[in-house]
């Protein structure tokens, strides 16, 4: 759909060149689209692909000691690490607080890092502009620290085209008004600098 949009533009008002620009499940597409389609000069991806390093499995579990509430949930139950001790101790002969019922969860899953640093590095070579921005609480599940994506990636954390910001405290759909200010000023301000040599017809 996106591609076939770009066609509708190329025909109707002769852009050649295009910024994507995607949340969540949207940045995934927009990358492999990037990837794909040589159209694309840029792409800006919000909470897109990740994958935890021991930098991130560090600051995961050294905040969730220190979390009088984490202690509270081992020690009820409402946690795997708590169920599991009751399991051990109790014969699993207890109730498990906060179960869910109906079974419902949502976990995101991302392609193999040797994957996605192989498409970054052609998406690079063809000197596309990348941006990834991640919201600290909405991705806290995978994405935990400012530096973890050179991590993530280390063989490509000098190059220039690729940008990368950690918005703290912001959640997966920038709730908060100064969260959203924040991006869209964020977004703005990448955008005018990254394309500033090209005519505004030129690029969409």
């Amino acid at each position: 759909e996106a591609q076939e949009a770009m066609d509708f533009l190329t025909a109707t008002r002769g852009t050649q060149h295009f910024v994507l620009m995607g949340l969540c499940g949207g940045a995934a597409n927009a990358f492999r689209i990037t990837r794909d389609d040589s159209r694309v000069v840029g792409a800006l991806m919000i909470d897109g692909y990740a994958h935890r390093t021991f930098g991130y499995y560090l600051r995961h579990y050294c905040r969730r000691l220190l979390r009088p509430r984490s202690w509270s949930n081992i020690f009820t139950g409402r946690n795997a690490a708590g169920r599991r001790l009751r399991q051990i101790f109790f014969n699993g002969n207890v109730r498990q607080s906060g179960s869910n019922p109906v079974g419902v969860s949502y976990i995101r899953t991302f392609p193999p890092r040797d994957s996605v640093l192989a498409d970054l590095k052609h998406m690079i070579d063809r000197d596309v502009r990348l941006y990834f921005i991640y919201s600290e609480g909405g991705m806290e599940p995978y994405y935990n620290y400012e530096s973890q994506f050179e991590d993530m990636f280390p063989s490509i954390r000098a190059k220039g085209n690729l940008r990368v910001k950690l918005i703290r405290e912001a959640d997966h759909t920038f709730t908060l008004l100064g969260h959203q200010t924040m991006l869209v000023n964020d977004i703005e301000n990448w955008v005018t600098v990254t394309f500033n040599k090209s005519e505004p017809s030129e690029i969409t």
